[in-house]
C-alpha cells in the first residue's frame, strides 16, 4: 500500500474516532488503529515499558504515530499527553477547525462528512471502502483548505 493510502486510512480512522466521541476526550492507541487490538487487549492493564517497546518496533504502528503527530501539528485535534514511546495519545479532542469540516454536508454526500467517514471506517475490510475513506479524507482536507481561505 502506498504511503498516501496508508495515511488516508489511518487519518480516516483517527478522525472518525474523535468525531464519534466529540466533545469527550478519546485516547488513541496506535496498536488499535493498525490492528484493531489495543495495548491493553494485548498486554492487560499493567503493560510495561518493554511491552510498549515491542509495539513501537512495528512499522505500521510507527506510521500511525507519525500520522497522529502530523494531524495534531496541523491543528486538527489536541493531545493532553502521550505515553512512553508515543504508542498511546491521551485525551485527544477535535479542534473547531476539524469539527466544522466534519459536520459539513457536501453536495456529494447525504449526511455529514464525519458520519460518512465513520460509516466507511466500520467497513474498512473491503477494498472499495479504502477508496471511499481516501475520498472522504480528501474532502476533509479540501474543506479545511476552503475554510482557511474563505473570508
Amino acid at each position: 500500500m502506498k504511503n498516501i493510502d496508508r495515511f488516508n486510512l489511518y487519518a480516516g480512522k483517527i478522525l472518525s474516532e474523535l468525531y464519534t466521541n466529540f466533545p469527550m476526550p478519546k485516547d488513541l492507541d496506535c496498536l488499535k488503529i493498525t490492528t484493531g487490538n489495543s495495548v491493553v487487549d494485548k498486554y492487560g492493564q499493567g503493560f510495561s515499558h518493554e511491552n510498549l517497546q515491542e509495539v513501537a518496533e512495528n512499522s505500521e504502528v510507527k506510521f500511525a504515530i507519525h500520522t497522529i503527530n502530523w494531524l495534531e501539528s496541523a491543528g486538527y485535534f489536541t493531545i493532553v499527553r502521550k505515553s512512553n514511546l508515543n504508542i498511546i495519545f491521551y485525551e485527544c479532542v477535535l479542534t473547531t477547525k476539524a469539527l466544522e469540516v466534519l459536520n459539513a454536508v457536501p453536495e456529494s454526500l447525504e449526511s455529514s462528512l464525519g458520519a460518512e467517514l465513520t460509516d466507511a471506517v466500520k467497513e474498512v475490510s473491503k477494498d472499495a471502502t479504502s477508496a471511499t475513506i481516501a475520498n472522504l479524507v480528501g474532502q476533509f482536507f479540501s474543506g479545511v483548505l476552503k475554510a482557511t481561505i474563505s473570508p
